[in-house]
């Protein structure tokens, strides 16, 4: 989560504040953060989701830096 952090505070944009704070939130793969869901089978789905979340944000900055290359 510090990379998260360090991103918020570097950047100057409001949006883009509100963007980085809600895939932070998002890829939070924290207990606490899940426990708030009782129905376990919307929590897999979350968690799933999270993981999805995780490899197409890793893919998407992979192909960013492939296409500045």
């Amino acid at each position: 989560m510090d990379v998260w952090i360090f991103a918020y505070n570097k950047s100057k944009n409001k949006h883009m504040k509100a963007l980085i704070n809600r895939i932070g939130i998002i890829l939070d793969m924290s207990p606490s953060s899940t426990k708030i869901v009782n129905n376990k089978r919307l929590e897999s789905i979350l968690f799933y989701a999270q993981i999805f979340l995780i490899i197409a944000t890793f893919s998407a900055m992979l192909m960013c830096f492939e296409l500045y290359r």
